[in-house]
């Protein structure tokens, strides 16, 4: 299994080198993230949040291999845009000091919220695409007990694999970080920062 890029190796110019619809990428999701994944829909409360990853393969050739490193939940909430701006700023702040960090947005469809939606509704489509329209890279996915999809440009697949070696390491980075940044904007205790 592949072990993490070294971050202090990498910045911006390595997303700039992406064409503007890239190639075939392929997003590795580790085991413990896919159960994090698998829970979410489950819960009384839809979820919005963010899947953090960096890219673990050369640019150069026919496909661009990503890890997921860490699940940041931005918002939760019985609509179904739940919104928090608080959050929002954490993660702004955080994506803009780890410049090699990129993210698939994702949100959930929950039994109680009464979204139970094996779909995209017309809502998810109309934001994503807006999204779209600002970032060719974007991608956007909608988790349901029955499933999940993607929205996004080009050829994007999401493989679970098994923890790789520092993945426990890397993900508590990004969520002390997560946390410390919290800690600097004056941001009282947010509940969904336990989502790790």
């Amino acid at each position: 299994m592949r072990e993490f890029l070294n971050i202090s190796r990498l910045d911006k110019p390595i997303w700039d080198k992406m064409p503007p619809v890239p190639k075939p990428r392929r997003i590795l999701l580790p085991e413990y993230l896919d159960d994090q994944l698998k829970d979410l829909p489950t819960a009384p409360f839809e979820t919005r949040g963010s899947l953090l990853y960096t890219p673990i393969s050369n640019l150069g050739g026919t496909s661009i291999d990503f890890m997921a490193e860490a699940l940041f939940a931005n918002a939760t909430g019985l609509t179904s845009h739940p919104n928090d701006p608080q959050s929002e700023e954490i993660l702004r702040t955080f994506l803009g000091r780890n410049l090699i960090y990129q993210t698939v947005e994702l949100h959930t469809h929950c039994t109680s919220a009464n979204t139970l939606f094996p779909r995209f509704t017309s809502g998810d489509i109309e934001s994503y695409t807006l999204q779209l329209r600002k970032n060719k890279r974007f991608i956007g996915m909608m988790v349901s007990p029955a499933k999940r999809l993607l929205y996004c440009h080009g050829d994007v697949k999401v493989e679970v694999v098994p923890n790789p070696d520092g993945f426990d390491e890397n993900k508590k980075k990004v969520l002390k970080e997560l946390d410390n940044i919290r800690l600097e904007l004056g941001y009282g205790e947010l509940p969904i920062l336990r989502v790790n």
